[in-house]
């Protein structure tokens, strides 16, 4: 007779994530197809029976998912005891063929509880923050709205997908339009601040091309009649004396705006590499490069480990060094869009895409229509 006839047992043989998802509105009891009264075989204290009324989204399911796999894990070790103790003789091929039919149904389980429950592998016996905290509920958002998704934790209710469909169909296009706004503004800011650097101010007024102008002379041709009749050509010199203008504003360099993404990309490595202890320099420069360049693997996420303590001020801290990256990252696209432009009209012109302007005759065409 096989363990799951026997009538002191309580295996779950055939589970789904939809007959796990009836827990929020049954007692966990009702998948077993055992004795209810067996207390061994059904360990739902009175605790877990409280803690299955939650009225949040998609806390309540990832509190359940740790409720469930604990009395998964009870249940099996139940089970394994039952195999040792139900069996007359005890020799190794029968215990072995039982305990190995009992493993593999507890591994069904636990992917089944993993991969569409998104039981995060922490007991609920156990001391852990969840996941779906206010921290982390902030970062899921912001990782949405900015289209980074890491991945890491995902919806696993429909209302929870409905209102994440909802919330990212309104959310991307007014965050790409504020960060598209706040960049420009940013940028104006730091090149105005750029060029009030004595350096770059000085190289501005007295650079090459920027001197004072020379002035033009004209001579003006004028035909005069005379008391008695007779025509005269006079001729008069006319000065052009030129103002002195102020020189236009000086485009801020590609390298400063590659120094500004690299020292915030530093700064971050080295934030991340003190917070979390297992990951070294490249595991944290990484996670900064796949965030700020909107990637979002998901696979390295700061306070989403078994181990990690205090993990809600990362996640804050996540969200904004994220906000933070992006805006800045916007800001050296404002400022690097007239560049580009004139480069890739440059490079248009030598592949012959792009037609040459003589900027000569154009000049020229100019002075003809002065005279």
């Amino acid at each position: 007779m096989s363990i799951a006839e026997s009538s002191e047992t309580c295996i779950i043989s055939d589970i789904s994530a939809h007959d796990i998802n009836k827990i929020h509105s049954a007692s966990y009891n009702s998948l077993c197809a055992g004795d209810d009264t067996n207390d061994v075989t059904n360990p739902v204290t009175e605790k877990e029976k409280d803690k299955k009324d939650i009225p949040n989204l998609e806390q309540g399911n990832e509190k359940q998912s740790r409720i469930i796999t604990t009395n998964l894990r009870k249940e099996t070790l139940n089970d394994l005891w039952n195999t040792t103790y139900l069996l007359d003789i005890f020799e190794k091929p029968n215990w072995t063929g039982r305990v190995e039919n009992t493993l593999r149904l507890f591994e069904k389980q636990i992917y089944i509880a993993t991969t569409q429950l998104g039981w995060d592998g922490i007991s609920d016996e156990a001391v852990g923050e969840l996941h779906w905290s206010f921290t982390g509920s902030l970062l899921y958002s912001v990782t949405v709205i900015t289209t980074i998704g890491y991945g890491h934790i995902t919806p696993k209710t429909a209302w929870g997908r409905i209102v994440t469909m909802i919330y990212a169909f309104f959310g991307i296009p007014l965050t790409l339009l504020c960060l598209a706004n706040i960049g420009s503004l940013l940028g104006k800011g730091f090149q105005i601040f750029y060029n009030r650097i004595p350096v770059v101010r000085n190289k501005r007024d007295f650079g090459i091309g920027n001197a004072l102008p020379l002035p033009a002379t004209t001579i003006q041709h004028k035909k005069v009649k005379g008391e008695d009749g007779t025509i005269t050509e006079e001729k008069n010199l006319i000065v052009y004396i030129p103002s002195r203008t102020l020189p236009p504003p000086q485009h801020v360099p590609i390298i400063v705006c590659s120094l500004l993404v690299i020292t915030y990309t530093l700064i971050g490595t080295l934030l991340f590499h003190l917070w979390e202890t297992s990951w070294d320099i490249l595991t944290s420069a990484y996670f900064c490069f796949i965030t700020l360049s909107t990637i979002g693997f998901g696979d390295v996420v700061p306070g989403h480990s078994l181990d990690s303590w205090q993990s809600q001020p990362k996640q804050f801290i996540c969200a904004i060094y994220l906000l933070f990256g992006l805006t800045l990252l916007a800001m050296c696209f404002d400022l690097l869009q007239e560049q580009v432009r004139t480069f890739a009209r440059w490079f248009g012109e030598c592949l012959g895409i792009v037609e040459v302007e003589d900027d000569e005759e154009d000049e020229e065409d100019t002075g003809h229509n002065e005279n």
